[in-house]
Order: structure tokens, then sequence, then C-alpha cells
């Protein structure tokens, strides 16, 4: 939500993993206006993906949204942010899949959220998930200069977080 200089109006910009983004403008309560129940009131939509083109629902339709979880870093300080993209049971089996992990390491915010980018912004987790990969993606939110340990570290607890779909991956520890 983006909200005007002098606060009258807010842009919201609202999406999930399976539904395209919608944008559209508020009109905010005067602050010395009566009281209301409705907080804010729509005025215009400024853009809606699955209206303005068609072939957004048709893309939606053939996408399958990612499983987005949770695991702590190896420290246990920080709650870390991942998403599986599973292959097709009826296509590709039950599993076990070959498995494609993807760390983020920065320097920018992380990438994994519950938006609409995540299914129809990551079309290479998609391609690899159609082809009967299980793509693991996790993000890290530590320095750049701790980078590379960090990688390793999410890398690892990723691979824990998927060895029940992937058995074949080798033993933890190596």
């Amino acid at each position: 939500v983006n909200s005007a200089a002098g606060g009258g109006f807010i842009v919201d910009s609202v999406s999930n993993v399976a539904t395209p983004t919608t944008v559209t403008v508020y009109a905010l309560p005067a602050p010395d206006g009566p009281a209301t129940d409705a907080l804010v009131t729509p005025l215009h939509a400024i853009h809606d993906a699955a209206a303005a083109d068609p072939r957004v629902l048709e893309l939606a339709s053939s996408l399958t949204p990612p499983e987005l979880v949770t695991f702590p870093s190896t420290d246990g300080a920080v709650t870390l942010q991942g998403a599986i993209y599973k292959p097709d049971p009826a296509v590709w089996g039950e599993g076990p899949w070959p498995c494609v992990v993807a760390t983020y390491g920065g320097p920018h915010v992380m990438t994994i959220t519950n938006s609409w980018a995540m299914t129809g912004g990551d079309l290479r987790s998609q391609f690899l998930r159609a082809q009967g990969f299980c793509v693991v993606k996790g993000g890290s939110i530590r320095p750049h200069a701790e980078h590379a340990r960090t990688r390793a570290a999410v890398c690892a607890h990723m691979l824990e977080l998927v060895r029940p779909h992937a058995p074949m991956l080798p033993p933890a520890g190596r």
C-alpha cells in the first residue's frame, strides 16, 4: 500500500500465489469527517491483470502455485521462507523427483512472498516443475559478507526440507 503525500488516497496492489495482481486507488476518510465503518472507498481500478489480458487467466490455469514453507536459520535466530514447486504426481508419480535447490542471498530483498510473482513471475521454476523437477527456493537475510557460509547453511536446511520428496538425495552431512 502506498499513500499520497496529503494522506487522502492510497494505492493498493494485491495478489497471492493463486491470484494475479490487481491495483486500486482508494480514498481515505477525512480526518475531521464523521466516523464511519468504511475505512476506505474504492475510487478507480488502475490495473487488473486478469481482466486486462485474457492470456493471464489462461496462464494462471496452467500453472501450479508453489507450497510456501518456513524453516529456521542454522542458529535458530531467524525464520527463513521458502517455496517448493512439486511436479504433477499424475504425470511424474509421487516421487522421488530430481531436485533443484535455488537460494537467494541478496543484496536485495528476499523474493519468497505470497504473491503472483511466485507463480506467474517465476517461469523458470514452473518450467522445471513441468519437466518433473522438484524446485526448492529459499532466501537468506544475512549481510553480503556472510553470503557463502549462509548459502551453504540454507541449502542444507532446504535439502532436509525436501528430502522426503526426493529420497535419492545423499544422506545428511555429506
